[in-house]
């Protein structure tokens, strides 16, 4: 059967139909016990590298040494949280899941360097968690104002290559990295349907020529 409706159209059915699995899947989320929600948090998966060692270690940091990392890491010069989560992402090595700060690391050394940059990506994650999506269409939209890219580019490449799945905390969750990933998702669609000021500009010296 042929799908009639405008490419407008499919894009607010695509929207309500993503909004609706949002808001059933946080349900679900919300209807857990905080306690086991604690215990999801805190599991981690098999690690051949130490990582569950990493884990209790962690623990351990004490508040005013991460205090003081994120101060001298600058945390608060970032615009909000999306920001500082693809920040703390880029200190974390690839292979051995470890936080490295070209300063800090070497000042404070890198096991407690490690434990506080740990410790401050789980805390924006956290607090990411409970952001409401118009939340994450903001900080999505200073984000790329903060980096002067231009718009279309990154949102293009963001839904392209997907790279925000891998700036989670490696011990959250997997139900927790989905929603996480769904907000950003729902976001770009929402920002890939408005219209920058420059864009609308552009559009309507184009229709002008032809």
């Amino acid at each position: 059967m042929r799908d009639n409706r405008t490419t407008s159209d499919r894009a607010r059915s695509a929207t309500r139909r993503a909004f609706g699995y949002k808001i059933e899947f946080t349900n679900r989320v919300n209807e857990m016990p905080n306690r086991l929600l604690g215990a999801l948090f805190r599991r981690s998966a098999p690690d051949p590298v130490g990582r569950v060692r990493r884990m209790e270690v962690r623990a351990s940091a004490r508040s005013d040494v991460i205090e003081d990392v994120a101060r001298e890491a600058g945390l608060e010069n970032f615009p909000n949280d999306l920001t500082r989560m693809l920040y703390l992402a880029s200190l974390r090595d690839c292979n051995s899941g470890g936080y490295l700060h070209p300063q800090l690391s070497g000042r404070m050394g890198t096991e407690v360097a490690d434990q506080a940059l740990c410790v401050c990506h789980d805390q924006v994650f956290r607090r990411l968690l409970t952001t409401p999506i118009s939340g994450y269409v903001d900080q999505l939209e200073e984000y790329i104002r903060y980096t002067r890219a231009e718009r279309r580019t990154v949102l293009n490449t963001w839904q392209s290559l997907q790279a925000y799945r891998a700036t989670v905390p490696v011990l959250a969750p997997p139900i927790y990295c989905e929603l996480f990933c769904l907000n950003i998702e729902l976001a770009l669609t929402i920002l890939n349907r408005r219209q920058s000021p420059v864009d609308t500009a552009s559009q309507e010296t184009a229709s002008r020529w032809n």
